[in-house]
């Protein structure tokens, strides 16, 4: 089993350090640890640096790791709105292509508190299109997981199974989180069964439940925040 660590949305300074980034893939190759997905929330200007992509691609590349997946994270919330939004992802697209990852996720997420779900759903299958659109024209396959920024907007089975009907485009792979149903009181295990003939790729976190504020809202007025694996209420025994 070939396994990547998952670099979170705010360390985008790994990346634009590249002495601090060779010591990370040495420090976590001497670990077992086969490659690595970088995670951004609308980091244009890490990825708008061609010549930095592509330092970051030799470098990897050199230690014989892999990037199996690039996590885009778009905010439809900032100045512009949507169609800006969208641009932005075809444009991330584009620059992330330079990695060669052999999938790109987006979720689309980051929508407007007042919008109902079934308008929020609409604007995740609406991204998602674009995404699919923008990714074929550079060779990157394009997923989606269990998550959004509510759980009434994506995370739970049927949510996820509304989006994957609206997306109009194909194909759209699905990745498991063993964590992320979890935030509409639902198990992983349900929608990795669901999902399991587009399944290309996995993350594996737990969580647990935190104070009001810390986190991410739940279902049932909770919040949930990350927690070693194995001892939070993710399932992850039952995922693996």
């Amino acid at each position: 089993m070939k396994i990547s660590l998952m670099t979170y949305k705010h360390t985008k300074e790994l990346f634009t350090d590249l002495g601090a980034f060779r010591n990370f893939l040495d420090t976590i190759k001497s670990y077992g640890i086969t490659g690595i997905e970088p995670m951004f929330l609308e980091a244009e200007d890490f990825y708008l640096n061609h010549d930095l992509l592509r330092e970051v691609l030799k470098e990897t590349a050199k230690r014989d790791m892999c990037i199996p997946n690039i996590d885009l994270i778009v905010n439809h919330l900032k100045p512009g709105g949507f169609e800006d939004a969208c641009e932005k992802t075809r444009t991330m697209i584009k620059s992330a292509s330079i990695l060669k990852p052999a999938l790109a996720m987006t979720n689309g997420n980051r929508l407007p508190e007042d919008m109902s779900p079934e308008e929020g759903r609409k604007l995740v299958a609406a991204s998602i299109d674009n995404a699919i659109e923008a990714g074929e024209k550079h060779g990157l396959d394009i997923a989606t997981e269990a998550f959004g920024i509510s759980y009434d907007i994506m995370s739970t089975l049927e949510m996820l199974e509304d989006i994957f009907s609206m997306v109009k485009k194909s194909p759209l792979y699905f990745v498991g989180d063993s964590a992320n149903s979890c935030y509409g009181a639902e198990s992983s295990v349900v929608a990795l069964e669901k999902f399991w003939d587009t399944l290309r790729h996995v993350h594996i976190k737990d969580v647990k439940e935190t104070q009001e504020g810390t986190g991410y809202p739940a279902k049932g007025d909770r919040w949930l925040g990350q927690a070693e694996l194995g001892t939070g209420i993710a399932g992850v025994k039952q995922l693996l």
